[in-house]
């Protein structure tokens, strides 16, 4: 499955939230190769594809891993799609 985490900081996005990002994607990906960070403005986005499983038992862990190192955080929201089946 493909995972997008989106956080709403109440400073501007630096290369320190996008670091937090992308080792949280790190962490959770069974394909580095599909990590994408992005950052505008106050928003920092990761996409990553994970191990397909309950979108319910995924969720904690996925917040989890960013979420307590994320002190500027204002807003989050993790989306889920289906990955294609070359990945």
């Amino acid at each position: 499955m493909i995972v997008t985490i989106t956080v709403v900081l109440t400073c501007a996005a630096n290369e320190a939230h996008r670091a937090v990002l992308r080792d949280a994607a790190i962490t959770l990906t069974n394909n580095r190769r599909t990590i994408h960070v992005s950052a505008q403005g106050a928003t920092v986005k990761v996409r990553f594809s994970m191990k397909n499983e309950a979108q319910y038992k995924a969720v904690e862990r996925i917040r989890f891993a960013y979420h307590y190192a994320m002190p500027d955080m204002r807003d989050s929201s993790i989306r889920f799609a289906r990955a294609p089946k070359h990945l």
